[in-house]
C-alpha cells in the first residue's frame, strides 16, 4: 500500500527585528495625531449638536403642551 510516513516541509524562520529599536516617521506620527484630534473634535461637535437638538425638541414639546 501507500507510504504512511509524515511529510514535513522545513520553512526558514523570518528574520526578526532587533527589540528596542523603533523606527519613527515623524510625519506619520504628526499626521496620526492630527487625525485623532480632528476625529475627537468631530465627535464632540456631534455630541453637542445632538444635545442641543434634543433640548430644542423638549422645549418645543413643552411649549406645545402649554398652549
Amino acid at each position: 500500500e501507500g507510504d504512511d510516513s509524515l511529510l514535513v516541509r522545513v520553512v526558514p524562520a523570518k528574520s526578526q527585528k532587533q527589540p528596542g529599536k523603533i523606527k519613527i516617521n515623524f510625519e506619520d506620527l504628526e499626521k496620526n495625531r492630527e487625525e485623532e484630534l480632528k476625529k475627537r473634535t468631530e465627535e464632540e461637535k456631534k455630541k453637542r449638536y445632538d444635545e442641543n437638538r434634543r433640548s430644542f425638541r423638549e422645549s418645543k414639546h413643552r411649549s406645545m403642551i402649554e398652549q
